[in-house]
């Protein structure tokens, strides 16, 4: 019943990050910001057979996407937000780029299920708020384009600046790129 160290001590993983800078964080979400050949989203659409006895038997399966990729990432998106607001002026930039990450993730969301959670999305931990509502994609879209104009507007003060933007390697830290994409 006793012992020499707290269990709370002992439930903390030293090796863990706790507080994450802002540009490791949007490192991360870049890395799972493509679609690569036979991704889940390819494999999900396809009607696939398997006849092979060495995997025991033939499964078929039909089914559609998931929703585990795009939320999982925008759980780190709103990491990066957070991480990012503890320093305002080295964290700004990101706090844009969040903009554009929730934007591009929601908008590929509901290009594939329709309706989708969205304002209420990710609110589980923070409010306890484990079914969300579902915002309609006019919603979705009316959202998303103020969103990437904000972004548009706050990546040009930023490009006049010359902020670099740290942990960026599909342009090299060049917000003038970002904005491009933004508009594109």
């Amino acid at each position: 019943m006793s012992s020499c160290k707290k269990i709370e001590d002992l439930q903390k993983d030293p090796a863990a990050v706790y507080d994450p800078a802002p540009k490791l964080l949007f490192t991360g979400i870049l890395m799972r910001s493509h679609d690569a050949p036979w991704s889940e989203d390819h494999r999900y659409n396809q009607y696939m057979t398997q006849n092979e006895a060495y995997y025991t038997g033939q499964p078929y399966s039909w089914t559609t996407g998931s929703f585990d990729t795009p939320y999982g990432v925008l759980r780190d998106v709103y990491r990066m937000e957070i991480e990012a607001a503890k320093t305002p002026e080295l964290g700004a930039v990101y706090l844009t780029l969040a903009k554009f990450f929730k934007a591009y993730f929601f908008v590929r969301t509901t290009e594939m299920f329709g309706d989708i959670p969205m304002a209420d999305a990710l609110k589980g931990e923070a409010n306890n708020n484990f079914a969300p509502r579902y915002n309609t994609q006019l919603e979705v879209y009316q959202q998303v384009l103020s969103w990437l104009e904000e972004a548009n507007t706050e990546l040009a003060g930023f490009k006049e600046k010359g902020t670099i933007l740290e942990g960026d390697f599909f342009y090299n830290g060049k917000t003038e790129q970002w904005q491009k994409l933004v508009n594109s």
